[in-house]
């Protein structure tokens, strides 16, 4: 149904109506024979300084020593920082149903493991950085990119200016993705942000419902007049079934982090 050949179709890093675990290696490959155009993942550093996927900064563990998903809490919490790398790519989610569809617990991936993915089947890396350590994030997140020829095919995306500075001063001509929210109103300051870093995208955090009702959108309305001004882009996070997709093209927004696997179809 992707008429518009200019839209960004990106996979969220669950698509939640399938049984595949968040930030998996699983869900990153099947995004991709989906025809997703990108495919997101969030990273956090272990302790060694490689890159794990993680929504969050630490795991909940079940009894039984696997890794639950987020959302859910569990007997214990550790912080990905005190892990090594390869502890926590020895970890299971504790996802039954995928287990059942798949044969086995899917592990936690690392970076390396979207970026190959991405590269094997010409797709974007949209890599979220949502941890602190800033400095650590960036130079590895870079280091992968330049190792797999993806420094022109990704996208790096964050909540921090400070994050996306620093990658800015990695790479003049990698392309960025400011987010913000959730739910709050798009403002002239979060387009200026964006121009002054330099292709920058903006990624409106609004679940569905706050794009659907509209209040958001007509508050926005001037933020959004100014962004094509400047030549900004507009993405949407989180929330795109079919129906907000549809809504959201309607409304300019030129990407989208969909959260079911054809909600752009």
């Amino acid at each position: 149904m992707n008429e518009n050949k200019k839209i960004l179709n990106i996979a969220y890093s669950k698509l939640f109506d399938l049984a595949i675990p968040w930030n998996s290696a699983e869900v990153f490959e099947t995004a991709c024979k989906l025809g997703f155009d990108a495919v997101k993942g969030d990273v956090t550093p272990a302790k060694d300084g490689k890159l794990i996927m993680c929504h969050d900064s630490f795991f909940y563990f079940d009894k039984n020593g696997r890794v639950l998903e987020p959302g859910n809490k569990g007997v214990k919490k550790k912080m990905i920082r005190y892990m090594s790398s390869d502890y926590a790519t020895s970890l299971e989610y504790a996802n039954e149903e995928a287990r059942k569809n798949l044969g086995y617990y899917a592990k936690v991936a690392e970076l390396e493991d979207l970026i190959k993915i991405c590269t094997k089947y010409e797709k974007i890396a949209y890599i979220t950085v949502r941890d602190k350590q800033i400095g650590s994030c960036v130079d590895e997140t870079y280091r992968l990119l330049k190792k797999y020829d993806m420094v022109d095919k990704c996208i790096i995306n964050s909540f921090s200016m400070e994050t996306l500075r620093t990658m800015r001063e990695k790479d003049a001509n990698i392309k960025l993705s400011l987010v913000f929210g959730p739910n709050k109103i798009l403002t002239k300051k979060h387009i200026d942000n964006a121009v002054s870093l330099g292709d920058c995208a903006v990624c409106v955090f609004w679940w569905k419902d706050a794009l659907m009702a509209g209040e958001k959108l007509k508050k926005s309305q001037k933020a959004i007049e100014y962004a094509k001004e400047k030549g900004v882009e507009l993405h949407f996070a989180h929330g795109s079934d079919s129906e907000s997709y549809k809504f959201g093209v309607s409304c300019g927004f030129k990407g989208f982090q969909c959260t079911n696997s054809n909600a752009f179809k």
